[in-house]
């Protein structure tokens, strides 16, 4: 995940990830180290990302088929966002989560206000 990326482009999705990350998870504060001014390098199970979007009402699906991954994210209303992005045949599940976390960022930053 490109961490700084996320903070710069999408303050909003930021935000809330940082007030998740600060009321939602048990973590030392060993588990992050200040790399400059008020950016941290995450060393975060990457996979507690799907609890975080499961609280903000997108839901993540990763699928494996004929040896390729593929991501999905489900909505609060529903709606199934399966974007080109989402076709594109992935070699492993950690590239697919990437792609869907990050998308999934984006999703959240045009939803909260």
């Amino acid at each position: 995940m490109n961490w700084k990326e996320i903070e710069k482009k999408l303050p909003k999705a930021w935000e809330a990830f940082e007030k998740w990350l600060q009321t939602d998870v048990v973590f030392n504060m060993d588990e992050f180290q200040a790399i400059e001014k008020d950016i941290y390098k995450f060393s975060l199970n990457i996979r507690k990302l799907f609890d975080f979007f499961d609280k903000q009402g997108l839901v993540i699906l990763i699928d494996y088929y004929q040896n390729y991954f593929y991501w999905f994210i489900k909505s609060p209303n529903d709606i199934i966002n399966i974007s080109g992005e989402a076709w594109k045949k992935i070699k492993t599940r950690t590239e697919a989560e990437t792609a869907a976390f990050t998308r999934a960022f984006k999703m959240l930053e045009r939803t909260l206000k």
